[in-house]
C-alpha cells in the first residue's frame, strides 16, 4: 500500500499559521524580552481582529493548493493571497 507523503503545501491551517505568526509575532523588537504568555497575548489579539482572510483570499488559496504538483515536494515559496 503506498502512503502519500504529507505536505505542509497541501494544508490550508499551515497558510492561517504561517499568516499569524507573520503578522503577530515577526516583527517584535529584540531588546525586550517577551514571555511565552505575551507571545499568546499578541496571537489572541490578532486573531480578536476578525478573520484572518476574506473570502476571495480563501477562495485564492484553495485554487493554489489545487493547483500544486502532487509529486511530494513542498513548494518554497507562500503564494500571494491579494
Amino acid at each position: 500500500m503506498e502512503q502519500s507523503i504529507y505536505s505542509p503545501a497541501f494544508n490550508p491551517a499551515e497558510y492561517l499559521i504561517h499568516r499569524v505568526r507573520q503578522d503577530a509575532l515577526y516583527h517584535l523588537p529584540s531588546t525586550f524580552t517577551f514571555t511565552l504568555q505575551d507571545k499568546a497575548g499578541r496571537v489572541q489579539e490578532h486573531l480578536a481582529q476578525g478573520p484572518l482572510l476574506t473570502p476571495k483570499q480563501m477562495g485564492n488559496l484553495l485554487r493554489h493548493i489545487g493547483n500544486l504538483p502532487r509529486s511530494g515536494k513542498t513548494v518554497k515559496n507562500w503564494p500571494k493571497l491579494e
